[in-house]
């Protein structure tokens, strides 16, 4: 197994940009510009590796692209971030907060029938759950088909796996205070409804529609009610690295002509086969960084919003119109035609798209964190946790710009609104002078 030295100096770089300050009470795991900047870093490292054939080197060009976004994300996170005293050595959860159990209940048990519904429909239309259909691959592309069929067809392809908002909010109940009235029949009910959600989502065998969600509850966890520690994160890493990896390998031993090796043979990996297991979350983050590189070398013309803004053509009805004449400038591996979270900018408005909405997001991110740390507000930290996935998620897709993560978002808002109680703040008795 080869290591190239720029690809050493970055995975070096991402570990140490991640650890700086580790031993600080004040140090945060999730802080944007620690997160992203050790995410990219280590993904950077990764595909300077070049352990595929179908890996490109990188220009100047492209290296400048990819660093200038960089730290255009850094630049808006640290410019709208804490600073100093501002950051805090423990984060609290406003005790003035409680759900109510009832309203609780109804809301999520709303979401709960609507998600069902929609994924009983996908079943019916294709015959039988993923996990259990003769050719998994196969069945699992038809289940989230959103492109073709009815209109009716195209919904239920979004709302079949909103399950992950389920499991957000259900996840959420057992963090924060309820009111006296809650049972223990209400926590079974709602167990229930975690257990049952967890498991559609785990038969449609996409590790996304999976792992999104524990990533978020992870993040709330964390800030709600406890900080994690090094080693408890390494520990819940691993485990969602395993669980994602066991829903691939499962993908494929239950698909006619795939097996073990397949994404070792269909990623042209020039390693020996018995690292063969490392294919898969190999290709999945280098052919993605790849991808993007592929663009910045033979991009075309600009479509001026077609992609970044796809979720509003979506809702008008004009995807169609605006999308019809996109194609994508590479030829990317089969399964591997992602392209980071930069491909819509770069698409649309070239250069000043990578360098623009990265700033922007960054901006977000560290207004949303810093409100969070500030305020100690619900809305901040459940916005945080979502944009804790996307930085996660940024190295290899944009769902950003898909309804579903937006249908997504406003469902648990949704559902919390509903529920949430504000408890009075306690009012001080005034001190009055002593008569004379």
């Amino acid at each position: 197994m080869e290591i190239t030295r720029t690809g050493g100096l970055f995975l070096m770089l991402g570990v140490v940009w991640f650890l700086w300050g580790a031993r600080k009470a004040t140090w945060d795991p999730f802080a944007p510009v620690r997160l992203f900047g050790a995410v990219w870093f280590t993904a950077v490292g990764l595909t300077n590796l070049y352990w595929s054939e179908l890996q490109m080197r990188w220009t100047y060009w492209s290296w400048f692209c990819i660093l200038a976004s960089i730290a255009s994300f850094m630049v808006g996170a640290y410019l709208a971030g804490p600073k100093g005293s501002e950051k805090r050595e423990n984060l609290r959860f406003s005790r003035r907060i409680e759900l109510d159990p009832g309203r609780f209940l109804i809301a999520v048990g709303v979401l709960f029938a609507v998600c069902l519904a929609a994924y009983a429909w996908r079943v019916y239309l294709v015959g039988t759950v993923p996990a259990l259909a003769t050719n998994v691959e196969e069945a699992r592309w038809a289940f989230y088909d959103i492109e073709n069929g009815s209109a009716l067809d195209r919904i239920t392809g979004n709302l079949a796996f909103l399950f992950s908002a389920v499991v957000i909010v259900c996840s959420f109940f057992f963090m924060v205070p309820t009111k006296k009235s809650g049972s223990w029949r209400t926590n079974i009910v709602v167990a229930l409804l975690l257990v049952s959600a967890i498991v559609l989502l785990i038969l449609t065998t996409f590790r996304g529609g999976l792992l999104s969600p524990i990533i978020i509850v992870c993040v709330l966890y964390h800030y709600v009610r406890r900080n994690f520690r090094l080693w408890t994160l390494i520990t819940v890493t691993a485990g969602i690295v395993v669980a994602g990896l066991g829903l691939v390998i499962y993908r494929h031993l239950s698909s006619p002509g795939f097996d073990l090796e397949s994404t070792y043979s269909l990623a042209y990996i020039n390693l020996p086969i018995e690292y063969a297991p490392l294919a898969e979350p190999y290709s999945s983050i280098a052919l993605s960084m790849d991808n993007i590189v592929h663009l910045f070398e033979h991009s075309q013309g600009w479509t001026f919003g077609a992609l970044t803004f796809r979720p509003i053509w979506t809702l008008l009805g004009l995807k169609g119109i605006f999308l019809q004449d996109v194609i994508l400038p590479f030829l990317p591996a089969y399964g591997f035609n992602t392209a980071t979270y930069l491909l819509p900018f770069y698409e649309d408005f070239g250069t000043l798209g990578i360098l623009a909405f990265p700033f922007a997001f960054g901006l977000i991110a560290g207004r949303c964190y810093r409100g969070m740390l500030l305020y100690n507000r619900l809305s901040y930290t459940v916005a945080y946790g979502f944009i804790v996935m996307l930085i996660l998620i940024s190295i290899m897709d944009n769902i950003f710009v898909f309804v579903k993560f937006w249908i997504e978002l406003g469902s648990v808002f949704l559902v919390l609104r509903c529920s949430l109680i504000y408890l009075p703040s306690p009012v001080r008795t005034a001190i009055l002078p002593r008569p004379a």
